[in-house]
């Protein structure tokens, strides 16, 4: 039997729930044999025992002696030689932040090595968030004494990836060499998103994702109290974690009289609520740190059942929704603009039709995930080869 080279895939924490893209994307996976590799497990999603590597150790003491090796960039000898011991072809960091933390690791055991940026590692600090809280200052301090080192990681990495264009432009901007810069998508599973346009769909505005400032979630509402106005039948559904929930039920129990926060949920019950919207709402906007939106994968699997989708004209949303064709966008942070898109994708049966049979279509040819792992593989054996050329 043959053995399959093995990428090594960097997630300091393994694995949180909201990123079931990085398992989708290690599982589509022909060529390579994925091993997930980080410093320590956190409550989400279950990596395969067998394939995952924890370098910090599982007692508590061992984890606070390696958050401080980590820190400090210099790898404890137990954890460089567990991942030596691996044999990885190549090391595949996801996120900036954690490039950072992979980086000495590629360096010491001399691996070829690559990151994907997904959109909040870009994000351009401010000096209003510093007042927020004190907590905001330490995440703002910690976050601009990490990326400090992108510079290093830019002159490692064999490629660097972007999850979109809008991403790619900023990896530039931040001193990327661009001849380094690509954009790949990740995509989804077209057989795990059946195409159903005609499955019976509730009368229901559908939002998921983090409930963090970027997301929108608070314009959304606000434009949801005009949609109920005029649609009193129609419910907001929010799926989601994250700090802003309670101030976001506060304003939801002011302006709206038929919403419901489901908190948390797994990918079965993502996909359940997805064949059941009307329309799925993705209401992005530049937050105050100017953390920008990527691709979120959940457009994408609303776009492959035949779900319809209303989305923020802004970011990568741009490379997804084409306003009219794939999907209905509109302006940022535009209560009204927001409010009439979603009612015309609810009331508009011909052009519902029409874009959700045009974004199947997309789907198929430019976010397939199948398609899209064939590509990154050979970006995987484009790095490996360069790496192994003399310098």
């Amino acid at each position: 039997m043959t053995t399959l080279p093995r990428i090594a895939i960097y997630r300091d924490e393994l694995l949180p729930l909201s990123e079931t893209f990085i398992l989708s994307q290690s599982g589509a996976y022909r060529r390579y044999e994925p091993w997930f590799i980080g410093s320590r497990r956190v409550p989400g999603l279950e990596t395969p025992a067998h394939h995952t590597l924890v370098l910090g150790g599982e007692s508590r003491r061992a984890q606070r002696s390696f958050r401080v090796a980590k820190l400090l960039g210099q790898p404890p000898l137990p954890s460089l030689n567990a991942l030596r011991a691996l044999q990885p072809a190549l090391l595949h960091a996801h996120f900036g932040h954690d490039a950072v933390y992979a980086l000495p690791y590629a360096n010491r055991l001399n691996l070829p090595f690559m990151v994907t940026f997904h959109g909040y590692d870009l994000t351009r600090h401010r000096s209003a968030e510093w007042l927020r809280s004190p907590a905001a200052a330490y995440r703002t301090a910690y976050s601009r004494w990490v990326e400090r080192l992108y510079p290093a990681v830019f002159r490692s990495a064999g490629l660097v990836l972007a999850v979109s264009q809008h991403l790619a432009d900023r990896l530039v901007a931040r001193g990327c060499p661009p001849e380094k810069v690509r954009v790949h998508y990740i995509g989804v599973d077209e057989g795990e998103f059946p195409y159903r346009p005609d499955h019976p769909r509730q009368p229901i505005v559908l939002f998921i994702g983090r409930l963090v400032p970027k997301k929108g979630v608070d314009w959304l509402i606000r434009a949801m109290s005009i949609v109920q106005a005029a649609r009193p039948d129609v419910k907001l559904v929010i799926g989601g974690f994250g700090p802003l929930r309670p101030e976001l039920e506060s304003l939801a129990a002011r302006s709206l009289h038929n919403v419901s926060f489901l908190g948390s949920l797994d990918h079965s019950q993502v996909k359940q609520w997805i064949v059941q919207a009307a329309v799925l709402c993705v209401p992005s906007v530049e937050a105050a740190l100017g953390e920008p939106e990527g691709i979120p994968i959940t457009v994408m699997e609303a776009q492959a059942t035949g779900t319809p989708v209303v989305a923020s004209n802004y970011a990568g949303l741009k490379e997804v929704i084409q306003d009219g064709v794939t999907g209905l966008a509109a302006s940022q942070n535009d209560v009204a603009a927001l409010a009439a898109a979603l009612l015309r994708a609810l009331e508009d049966q011909p052009l519902r039709a029409t874009f959700v049979a045009a974004a199947r279509r997309q789907v198929e040819t430019r976010f397939s995930l199948t398609a899209n792992t064939r590509a990154l593989e050979s970006l995987y054996d484009e790095v490996i080869a360069a790496h192994s050329l003399p310098r």
